[in-house]
This record gives structure tokens, C-alpha cells and sequence, in this order.
């Protein structure tokens, strides 16, 4: 559906926690652009995000479990106040540990027809962020993120990344009000799309036309703090179906693997020129449908039970509404595969069943309205005379009493979360006690007739078990035995072999250049891309040009730290820092780090003497650091002995042994 007009755009509010805003962004794009000239440093490079990506995981769970868990408690009553930000397209959106979330609200479902629609809009941005990442564009950056579903409520989180108010280079935050396309992203831009197969189209904003790539709203922000460029509101990248083929958007790998580029705005008021970019869509479609899925299907037809019937679909772009048309070609082929095609189906329409329901519930403890209650049907055929969704409630009188139980709801006491978990349990219960219920059963097919083409297989020849099992993937609700369900987040995040790589020699030099251009040659930035081809000469044996750039690294950390301490309020170095919420200790940590590169590296290349300087001035600074007592200081410590030893101060030496780390200044 097209978006509202009037949409707030994303600007970065200061954070709510003391937790510095810019580490999870920081840490994730210094690790993209870490080195990977040998296998060692690739290896280092792909532990260091799996370390990341599961730790913002933990705390994104963490933080969905807590919110979801406490709805309808007054804000003095909750663990954690969630200041929420503008907007409406996007859902209810708020800022906490330096992440940005949204969270489909009831308003949000309203918009796009229902919440189950709206949040596939999340896996949509979710994919498009990932195609952005892998795509592995020089100068495009994208932040870290993911989606998270808990108890049929769907997040998106990702890292919150240093953009502001006059950031805006490419796209629009006003649905076409104001438009940007400056030269340099526009490049970028094509770069991108090019290798993601979109298309150059013209849309139409509220005042002008203008040539572009990818979809109208989308926001590219070159960010004055760090000089990357970022996307988001990337949920609309890749080209919506035609609204008679379903809905939802082309998955990436059909679109890269079509012949001809498509036009993200197709099918929306945006595109100027909607005939030809709906004939390429067509063509798309047909593509699919004659090409791609006979070829999925015959690939299937020899596959064992072991394969994952959903990840050979997403291989081929197939969306998983297409599971009836795949099931349907391999079904006198393979039986033992098409019972697991049955399967997936059964637990999707399941999964469809149950989220509706449990919605219902929410809407009266967050204000919203019933729109859409599940009824019991007697019969399959009173179930498929309702509406589209599906499922509304006529009762005037139960929707009178919902109205009421709402406006009571606002003012949830403590008692009130254990009611609300105690219905959302006994919902999922009955939800999965009537599996074995053949009229349930019956609006099953209904479902899964609708959503996939595809009729619901025998009730009896169904294995129960596997089918809950199933379940259990796709929502994270466990039923056991005991007629008990336990609730756990369903989680889809990024691995660290998606997230691009812009560690080599040539790309850290074009980093460089273009730092020093967006930001000047002084800047905090641009230390850690110096330390990058520090490292980098280093393994190339290019012993000058390694120093030269941990010099320089070293020089604009100690100037930065100088001019924090001292508060120079005028000093770009200061006002980097103030601005990204970075501490005087982080500055500390990164000075230490350039010393002792450049300590090891002047030890190396037999350069004794700078390398005790430059060691005992690291041991000055891990005291504040790390403190006496740590091993790290210890390791240094000796380090610096052995030195001196070499040097003939064997009783300076033997003293920072024993411990006493003062002697460094006997020298």
C-alpha cells in the first residue's frame, strides 16, 4: 500500500542509556573494513561479527522480551521506559543501548490491512538490508540489524548509526515534498543498483520529476561524524509483486537472476512511466512462474527428506507463497518431500491462525481496537464466506464489552502482566489442543487454500509431532506433552558472510582518500583505517609505509585526547567527540592501541630505542586503562623487560618484572 504522507523521517535523538550511542555501528563497520590479506585476519575479521552479531542478538531479545512481556503497565510500573519517536508508517518507533527499534502497532496494521501483512514489511527491509551488505559497494554502507517475532509480536532492530537533520544527500523523508540526488551518491546509487538488477526510473514527487535508483522514500545520509554513507528505510529496494500474482515484494536472488532491470516504485503513484515498468514486472512473473519454478521443482523431484524444501525455494527466489504451485509439480515424483511441502503450508496457515488470535488479545491491553476477531466457525463453509482477512467479528454486543475492557486496560496494575500472560498461554493452548479437532482442521484448509493455492492434506495422515515440531521453527512457540507452550523469540539476523568485506590494500586507501576529503586529514575517523594499512604494509614487508601510517594514527589520537581533556570546544577533535558521546576513556583506549602498533612495530624492525619509549608510555596509559593488576599490563610490562634486557638495563628490567611498573620511568 502506498505510504501516508507527512512520515517523520529518522533522526538520530540523543541515547537513553549511558552506553555510548555509536559502539554497536562502530564496531560493526571497523570490522567490514578490517584487513583480510591472509587467512588469519579473515578468520579474526568473520570471529570478531559472529562476537558482535550475537551479542546485539542478546540484547535485542532481551529488550523485546521485557517490552512485549510488560504491555499495558503504566510507564512507572515498567522495567524499562521506552521513549517512543514519530511516525506511523514505520509502527511505534524508540531508541535504547544505541539501537533502533520499530514495532508493529495496530496503527501500523491499519495502513497495510492488517499486522500480519505489515510485518512482512520488516523482512522485507530486513532482506534489502542484507542484499545492501553483501553487495559489498566502496563507499555504500548499511547499518547492522534484524527481526525479531516474539509471542506473534514482530520487531526490527538495527545498530543506530550517526546521521542527522541535514544528512539527507539521496531520496526523501517526506514522501516526495523535498527530493535529494547530489552527484557523488547517485553514483553510489548506480553502483548498487546495477549489481542488485533495479532499474533508473522516474517518479514523481509532489513538485518535480526526477530520475533515480531504487524507491522514492528511501534515504541515502552522508554522515558528517564518521563520512560513511548510509541507507535506510530500505524496505521498499526491491519491486512489489503484481497485485494479481499475491503480495509482497520480488525477492532479491529472482530480481539479480532476471534479464532486465526492474523499477522499485512499479505499481505505485511514484512511477512516471507505469506501463513499461509494469511490463517488465509481468515479464518477471512469467519468468518465475514458466522458468524458475519448473527448474526448483525438478531439482526437488530427486531431493531426499533431509533437504530444506524452504531454503532451496529462497535459493531460486521463490517466495513461500508458491510452496502450492512447487508441491504441486514434484507431488507424483518425490511423496516423501511433498509431505514436508504439506507440512510447511499446514504450519504457516497454523502460524497465521494463531498470530491472529493472539493480536486480538494485545489490541485491548495497547488502546487499539478489535478490527479483526477470529470467530469459531461451526462449519469450513462459514469460515470462507467471511472477508478477505478473513476473520471478523459481527457480535455487537462482545465488541461493546471489548470497547469497555480496552479503556479499563490503560491503567494495567502489576497483577495485569500475569493476566496477560495467562491469556496469551491458554489462547496458544487451544490453538494447539484443536489441532487434533477436525472442524479445525477444516478452517486450516481454508486457510492454507487461500494463502498457498493448495488443499490441506488428510488429517490422520499428518504426523503430529513433526507438525509441532514445525511450529516450534516458525512462531517459537513449544508445546510439550504436558499441554504446556513456552514462548521463545523466532530470530532471523545476519550472518557474518552477508556483511561484505572492505579490507583490502586498494579499498582502505580509497577510505582514506575519501575521509580525508569529507572530513579533513586530522580527523578521529580516520584512525582506524590508518591502523587497517599499518597493517596491511606489515604484511606486505613495506616496513616504511607501515610506520608512517601508525605515525600518523598516533598523531591524531593524542591530539584528539589533548583537546578532550582540555574541553577545546572549537577543536574538530572535541567536537567529534562530544557529538558521538565518546568518553575520555574511550580516547584513552584507542591512543593505547596506536602505541603499542607502534611500539611492536618499531620492536620488529629492531628500532629498540623508540620502542621502549613508545612501551613505557603504554604502560603509563594502561594503568588508567586497564589498571595495574590486569594481564594485558603485565604482558606489556614484560615486553618492555625483555627490551631492556637486550639494551643492558638488566636491573631496570628485573624491577618491572617484580612488579614495580614506575621503573618505566627510570629511563
Amino acid at each position: 500500500p502506498p505510504l501516508p504522507d507527512g512520515d517523520p523521517a529518522f533522526v538520530t535523538p540523543p541515547s537513553q542509556t549511558v552506553i555510548n550511542p555509536r559502539s554497536w555501528n562502530a564496531q560493526f563497520q571497523a570490522l567490514r573494513e578490517a584487513p583480510t590479506c591472509t587467512a588469519a585476519l579473515a578468520q579474526k575479521r568473520s570471529e570478531g561479527l559472529k562476537e558482535l552479531i550475537d551479542s546485539f542478538k542478546d540484547t535485542v531479545v532481551q529488550v523485546v522480551k521485557t517490552k512485549v512481556d510488560e504491555l499495558g503497565l503504566r510507564d512507572e510500573l515498567k522495567t524499562i521506559v521506552f521513549q517512543p519517536l514519530g511516525g506511523l508508517a514505520g509502527g511505534a518507533k524508540f531508541i535504547y543501548d544505541g539501537i533502533f527499534f520499530k514495532e508493529v502497532d495496530f496503527r501500523m496494521g491499519r495502513i497495510f490491512g492488517s499486522e500480519i501483512i505489515a510485518a512482512k514489511s520488516y523482512s522485507a527491509e530486513f532482506l534489502a538490508n542484507r542484499s545492501i551488505l553483501s553487495a559489498n559497494i566502496e563507499g555504500v554502507s548499511a547499518p547492522l540489524s534484524m527481526t525479531v517475532t516474539y509471542k506473534a509480536r514482530r520487531y526490527y532492530a538495527t545498530a543506530e548509526v550517526p546521521i542527522h537533520e541535514d544528512s539527507l544527500v539521496y531520496g526523501t523523508q517526506d514522501i516526495g515534498l523535498h527530493m535529494r540526488s547530489r552527484m557523488e551518491p547517485r553514483h553510489l546509487m548506480h553502483a548498487l543498483c546495477t549489481k542488485l538488477n533495479l532499474a533508473l526510473h522516474a517518479v514523481r514527487g509532489r513538485r518535480f520529476m526526477l530520475r533515480m535508483y531504487g524507491p522514492i522514500d528511501i534515504e541515502g545520509h552522508q554522515s558528517k561524524f564518521d563520512g560513511r554513507y548510509y541507507l535506510i528505510d530500505v524496505a521498499r529496494l526491491f519491486p512489489p509483486i503484481p497485485p494479481s500474482a499475491g503480495h509482497g515484494a520480488f525477492r532479491p536472488e529472482l530480481v539479480r537472476a532476471f534479464s532486465t532491470p526492474l523499477s522499485s516504485d512499479v505499481y505505485t503513484r511514484f512511477e512516471m512511466f507505469q506501463d513499461g515498468a509494469e511490463k517488465v514486472a509481468n515479464a518477471a512473473i512469467l519468468y518465475l512462474n514458466d522458468h524458475v519454478i519448473p527448474k526448483c521443482a525438478l531439482q526437488l523431484r530427486t531431493a531426499d527428506e533431509t533437504v530444506d524444501p524452504v531454503a532451496v525455494l529462497h535459493h531460486y527466489g521463490i517466495k513461500l507463497q508458491n510452496l502450492g504451485k512447487i508441491t504441486s509439480l514434484v507431488r507424483d515424483d518425490n511423496p516423501p518431500l511433498v509431505k514436508s511441502l504439506e507440512l510447511q503450508m499446514v504450519a504457516r496457515s497454523f502460524k497465521y491462525y494463531i498470530y491472529k488470535r493472539l493480536q486480538e488479545s494485545y489490541r485491548l491491553y495497547t488502546g487499539g481496537q478489535p478490527e479483526e476477531a477470529l470467530p469459531d466457525a461451526k462449519n469450513a463453509n462459514e469460515f470462507a464466506d467471511v472477508q478477505e482477512e478473513g476473520l471478523r467479528e459481527t457480535d455487537v454486543q462482545r465488541l461493546t464489552m471489548v470497547q469497555k475492557l480496552s479503556r479499563k486496560m490503560k491503567g494495567a496494575k502489576a497483577t495485569e502482566i500475569a493476566d496477560l500472560n495467562l491469556k496469551t498461554t491458554n489462547t496458544a493452548i487451544k490453538c494447539f489442543q484443536r489441532l487434533t479437532d477436525p472442524m479445525f482442521w477444516a478452517q486450516l484448509g481454508v486457510i492454507m487454500q487461500k494463502k498457498f493455492g493448495y488443499g490441506i492434506p488428510d488429517q490422520a495422515c499428518v504426523d503430529q509431532e513433526a507438525l509441532i515440531s514445525l511450529i516450534h521453527k516458525v512462531t517459537g512457540f513449544r508445546y510439550t506433552a504436558g499441554e504446556v507452550v513456552e514462548f521463545e523469540p523466532a530470530v532471523k539476523t545476519l550472518s557474518p558472510d552477508v556483511c561484505g568485506s572492505l579490507g583490502t590494500k586498494q579499498q582502505l586507501l580509497d577510505r582514506l582518500k575519501h575521509l580525508e576529503h569529507k572530513l579533513g586529514i586530522a580527523h578521529p575517523e580516520l584512525v582506524p583505517v590508518l591502523l587497517n594499512l599499518s597493517t596491511v604494509h606489515e604484511i606486505l614487508d613495506e616496513d616504511g609505509a607501515a610506520l608512517n601510517f601508525c605515525s600518523r594514527a598516533m598523531y591524531i589520537s593524542q591530539q584528539t585526547l589533548k583537546a578532550h581533556q582540555h574541553s577545546v570546544g572549537g577543536f574538530v577533535h572535541f567536537k567529534h567527540s562530544a557529538t558521538m558521546g565518546i568518553s575520555i576513556k574511550d580516547d584513552q583506549e584507542t591512543l593505547l592501541k596506536c602505541t603499542l602498533h607502534a611500539a611492536k612495530l618499531n620492536e620488529k624492525y629492531q628500532n629498540l630505542d623508540d620502542a621502549t619509549k613508545l612501551y613505557q608510555e603504554a604502560l603509563t596509559l594502561g594503568l588508567i586503562v586497564w589498571g595495574k593488576s590486569d594481564p594485558q599490563h603485565q604482558t606489556v610490562a614484560n615486553t618492555l623487560a625483555s627490551i631492556l634486557d637486550k639494551q643492558g638495563h638488566t636491573s631496570t628490567a628485573t624491577r618491572l618484572r617484580q612488579g614495580n611498573s614506575q621503573s618505566c620511568c627510570v629511563l
